[in-house]
């Protein structure tokens, strides 16, 4: 089953109900929560926030959290490398710079952006990291995600896409073969119960196959 990850942060019944159904937290650099001792989450950088404020990101907030994330009880189950959102060569190569500056003991996850391409990846730094993002503009990210998925998988490693909050592209991630998706939608509508819509139909159309 697609794991799927929301904000970790919000009202406590549904950050709740999000640990009792085995949903994922996704935390940002921004936002002062950090995880205690829920094993399930992943940790954002902060490029899409920046983006929207028009601005690129603080890489120095981003490795002071790091900084406070090694000191929980659990590790992320992957940090996502700095970029710039629909950046392509600059994304990339800002990317590229900061690979190293992220603590080894972290699953490093590479983010893809408009412009940039599978064999680029392939032939430069898909055998430093542990899977992929698919970030970038919302026609780009869909239009390209299939390949993505499918190089990460073809080197045995995962593919997460970013900012998928409603049903209909859950189902689009899930059919491409997505492993995880995060989105604050339902998070913040306060329809968390809908995930669980969701995963029932899956598992009912996986009954009828």
């Amino acid at each position: 089953m697609m794991d799927i990850f929301v904000p970790g942060s919000g009202p406590k019944k549904r950050l709740d109900f999000c640990i009792e159904h085995g949903i994922g937290f996704l935390y940002s650099p921004h936002r002062p929560e950090l995880p205690k001792h829920y094993k399930k989450y992943i940790v954002d950088n902060g490029a899409y926030r920046a983006f929207l404020q028009g601005r690129i990101l603080d890489t120095n907030e981003f490795y002071a959290f790091l900084g406070k994330i090694q000191n929980c009880a659990y590790q992320p189950e992957f940090v996502c490398i700095p970029d710039i959102v629909a950046g392509g060569e600059k994304s990339f190569s800002f990317s590229l710079k900061n690979i190293g500056k992220i603590p080894e003991h972290f699953k490093k996850f590479w983010v893809v952006q408009d412009g940039q391409y599978p064999a680029l990846i392939e032939e430069t730094v898909l055998d430093l990291v542990d899977g992929l993002f698919v970030g970038g503009s919302p026609v780009w990210k869909w239009r390209t995600a299939e390949n993505w998925i499918n190089l990460a998988h073809d080197y045995k490693k995962r593919c997460h896409i970013g900012r998928v909050g409603t049903w209909r592209n859950f189902l689009r991630a899930y059919n491409l073969g997505a492993d995880s998706v995060d989105g604050s939608t339902l998070m913040r509508h306060n329809c968390l119960h809908k995930i669980l819509e969701w995963r029932q139909e899956i598992r009912t159309v996986q009954k009828l196959v």
